[in-house]
């Protein structure tokens, strides 16, 4: 899950003895998250995942660099 501001990136999954939860307050601040993201963003997933990928990779987009910034 994000945000909708896309301030936090929480994620959650079950393994065969608990919980994994990772939540990350300011995920374009953290080099491995946003590596993490544009893996999944286009990763081969199940159509179920589609909506949640392309808002994520949507996100990534808005992140970047206009073409008037200083590189």
């Amino acid at each position: 899950m994000m945000a909708l501001d896309g301030s936090v990136y929480l994620s959650c999954s079950t393994g065969e003895s608990g919980v994994d939860v990772r939540a990350v307050a300011h995920p374009a601040h953290s080099d491995h998250i946003l590596r993490y993201l544009e893996w999944y963003a286009h990763r081969d997933a199940p159509l179920a995942e589609r909506e949640l990928r392309k808002r994520v990779a949507d996100w990534l987009a808005d992140r970047a660099p206009s073409r008037t910034e200083p590189a």
